[in-house]
């Protein structure tokens, strides 16, 4: 968990340092060989000269973050966090409908190794980006694409398992949490979802955004388990939509420290720790029998 709140804290850092304008500074977070995708889809940096300029270019845009809340994957890696940020024009000469000041939501993704950031993702579109007096873009895939998302929350909160398989293909592959092994194909993937519903699930999503990728949707979600006891867990969640209008990938990126026991009011700490892994140990016997997996329900240090 220790882990998880320095990847958190390092996006955290990397939006006060480019709102500060301290390029050198930002560019000390990187490894040498650093690739930046912003926005995913369009230009990819590679190096410190071309991340030195793509810094210099926000910079000269007066760039201004508002950070949303991190949550970190249990792959021991990535990190993710959604950010709305005040600019005069888009990066990478992209264009800006006129120009002026603009508005844009984001969802910013870190991968680590070795203390430094070896990959910056930022997932956004045109229909995530709001001109001056209130002007946004028209993409209405990208809008179609948000809908196909936010139908998946829907239909788990409603208990419709078929509506929910509906949705995916046949290769869909699930990662939840974004660390663990994959769960691959439909029958693997009901059986999943069925579960999630027997446990009482209730997602609450956040209001997503579109790659210009026109493939990839990101949104937060509060996710809340009913039994064994209330669990709720902060999310952010990407799926991949294929050309046949299909999810074929849902991947749930959180960690111990997005985790709440009872209303979610209170962070869980080292206190929490143990009853957290208890209630999903209670979980993995419940689905799996005796044979399920078990997690160490020693605090961390």
């Amino acid at each position: 968990m220790i882990d998880e709140l320095w990847r958190k804290k390092l996006l955290l850092r990397h939006s006060r340092l480019l709102n500060q304008g301290a390029r050198d500074e930002l560019l000390r977070l990187y490894a040498p060989d650093a690739v930046v995708e912003d926005p995913v889809g369009g230009p990819v940096r590679r190096g410190r000269a071309e991340l030195s300029a793509y810094f210099d270019e926000l910079i000269a845009a007066r760039v201004h973050e508002e950070a949303g809340e991190p949550t970190a994957a249990q792959d021991g890696c990535r990190a993710l966090m959604p950010v709305t940020a005040a600019v005069d024009r888009l990066p990478g000469g992209l264009p800006s409908a006129g120009g002026g000041p603009l508005s844009r939501r984001s969802v910013m993704m870190v991968e680590t190794e070795g203390g430094l950031i070896t990959a910056t993702r930022a997932f956004w579109g045109p229909s995530d980006v709001t001109f001056a007096g209130g002007r946004t873009a028209t993409a209405p895939g990208d809008e179609a694409h948000k809908r196909l998302a936010l139908h998946y929350h829907e239909r788990m909160n409603a208990g419709d398992v078929d509506g929910v398989m509906a949705l995916f293909g046949d290769d869909i592959r699930f990662e939840d949490p974004v660390g663990v092994a994959p769960i691959v194909g439909t029958e693997a993937v009901r059986q999943h979802i069925v579960w999630s519903i027997a446990f009482g699930v209730h997602e609450a999503p956040g209001r997503p955004v579109m790659a210009m990728d026109g493939q990839h949707v990101v949104l937060p979600v509060v996710v809340t388990l009913g039994k064994p006891a209330r669990l709720t867990f902060r999310i952010i969640g990407v799926t991949r939509i294929g050309d046949d209008g299909l999810i074929h990938l849902a991947q749930g990126f959180w960690g111990m420290s997005d985790t709440r026991l009872g209303d979610g009011s209170k962070p869980t700490g080292a206190a929490d720790y143990v009853g957290v892994m208890e209630f999903l140990n209670q979980m993995s016997q419940e689905r799996f029998g005796e044979s399920g997996p078990r997690l160490q329900t020693g605090a961390p240090a």
